[in-house]
């Protein structure tokens, strides 16, 4: 089996999807998504305040919107940085567009009414229409992709074990998929936007970390 890395020079083969990070990014840089800021203390508020029942309300009227900006993915055997481009419709409707900004290597993840679609820029494709089965085999992680996009905008879908900060946003969640946990810690916000969405967010799973970076909303 071919590395990434020769995939990324040579061509889109379905068996090496699974070391996706070397194929977007062919030296692993994760600084661009990374916060040095020192760790702040959190003060955590009560799930039932009435601002942060607010803010839920807020979150919920955002139907459709679009996002950008870098993530960033570290494994004990790879790790890589990309940029991504996020939009999303429904449950049924949405799109991840990632990128390097070294290499004109893109991959397209599109999910349809009838399952997942992967397409690269030389336009090869896989489809399944159990996409935690296709993700699992592409990128290598048994993620919850249909509940990304509530816990992008700092929304704890499918989970009510979480924590709210005192700015009376979502400051940390924890999700449970096949015995596996998944921690998404939300690290900055833009505070001045309302309602106030993510800036940095870090997931956590088993021995898997993503990091992202949002630089732009639109809703």
């Amino acid at each position: 089996m071919q590395t990434f890395k020769q995939y990324a020079l040579n061509q889109f083969a379905a068996a090496d999807y699974k070391k996706i990070g070397s194929t977007l990014l062919l030296c692993a840089v994760l600084s661009a998504c990374s916060v040095s800021e020192p760790e702040k203390t959190i003060v955590y508020v009560d799930q039932r305040s009435p601002l942060w029942q607010q803010q839920l309300q807020h979150l919920n009227q955002i139907k459709t919107y679009r996002s950008s900006g870098q993530l960033g993915y570290i494994s004990p055997g790879e790790r890589f940085s990309t940029r991504f481009d996020w939009q999303f419709v429904d449950d049924q409707h949405y799109q991840l567009h990632l990128s390097s900004a070294l290499s004109a290597t893109t991959m397209t993840f599109r999910m349809t009414p009838q399952g997942l679609v992967v397409t690269d820029n030389k336009g090869n494709r896989r489809a399944a229409d159990n996409p935690q089965a296709l993700l699992q085999e592409i990128v290598g992680m048994e993620f919850p992709i249909e509940l990304f996009s509530y816990w992008l905008k700092g929304q704890p879908q499918g989970s009510n074990q979480y924590k709210v900060g005192q700015d009376y946003v979502l400051a940390e969640l924890n999700y449970t998929i096949n015995g596996q946990l998944w921690q998404a810690k939300y690290t900055d916000y833009y505070l001045q936007q309302q309602p106030p969405l993510p800036k940095d967010i870090l997931i956590s799973g088993e021995r898997q970390q993503l990091k992202i970076r949002v630089d732009e909303w639109k809703f």
